[in-house]
């Protein structure tokens, strides 16, 4: 083996609260967004359903764009 092994070129930026926190905040606007549906005369079923589904999936995204960001930052960092 070769010294590359205690080499910190390879970070990657893994937050799980950022995580779960994100897609808790997805659900959330998602229900809100669901009553909103609810009262305009949809189907309480997929009315919250769909909009938690969806903007779960959008803060998922969102985080992951963060993640991938993050990880360039640092090996950019680490390159220099």
């Amino acid at each position: 083996q070769d010294a590359s092994i205690f080499s910190s070129k390879k970070h990657v930026f893994s937050s799980s609260s950022l995580k779960y926190g994100l897609l808790a905040l997805g659900i959330g606007i998602g229900i809100i967004v669901g009553a909103l549906l609810d009262g305009m005369g949809m189907d309480d079923g997929p009315a919250y359903f769909a909009s938690m589904f969806i903007f779960g999936g959008l803060g998922l995204i969102l985080y992951y764009r963060i993640s991938m960001s993050k990880t360039r930052e640092l090996e950019e960092a680490s390159d220099s």
